[in-house]
């Protein structure tokens, strides 16, 4: 990974937050999102100009959704489709891999943990999951077998 990898991985943890913003609303805590993006940039040695310009757009969407939510009209970061254009098991499993790159270059354990714990919110919000093929033998486990379908009384 290098300074450019990282300034795309801003990119997509700002595009996450944003999609977080415009689905659940201006009150959605993406403070975690931020932190990370900050720390991406402390790692990586990026400038802060850049960084405080990622930080922005994070700020600039939850402003956006205030607006919408009082009945104006406003401007999303970018068009909604690439706000909310969820990401594939590959760009999943790299995200989360640079993650981890990039906490090894950290020497507090607080920042480490952020990182891992964005990590883990990536894998769930992704639905990273759902893009592993699961052996036959795992279809059969109880916790990953699909529930029976439920017949409707009467029929």
């Amino acid at each position: 990974m290098d300074q450019e990898r990282a300034r795309e991985l801003q990119g997509k943890l700002v595009q996450q937050a944003a999609a977080s913003l415009v689905l659940t609303g201006s009150g959605e805590d993406v403070d975690a999102y931020e932190q990370v993006v900050a720390l991406i940039g402390k790692a990586w040695d990026l400038p802060m100009s850049g960084t405080a310009k990622q930080l922005a757009l994070i700020e600039q969407e939850r402003e956006t959704m205030q607006q919408i939510e009082r009945g104006a009209k406003a401007e999303h970061i970018a068009p909604i489709q690439d706000v909310l254009k969820g990401w594939s098991g590959l760009e999943s499993v790299e995200v989360i891999e640079d993650l981890f790159e990039t906490a090894t270059l950290l020497d507090d354990h607080a920042g480490r943990k952020a990182l891992f714990n964005m990590a883990m919110t990536l894998v769930g919000s992704q639905s990273l999951l759902d893009w592993i093929e699961k052996t036959d033998e795992e279809r059969m486990l109880p916790e990953w077998s699909e529930p029976p379908a439920k017949v409707a009384e009467g029929d």
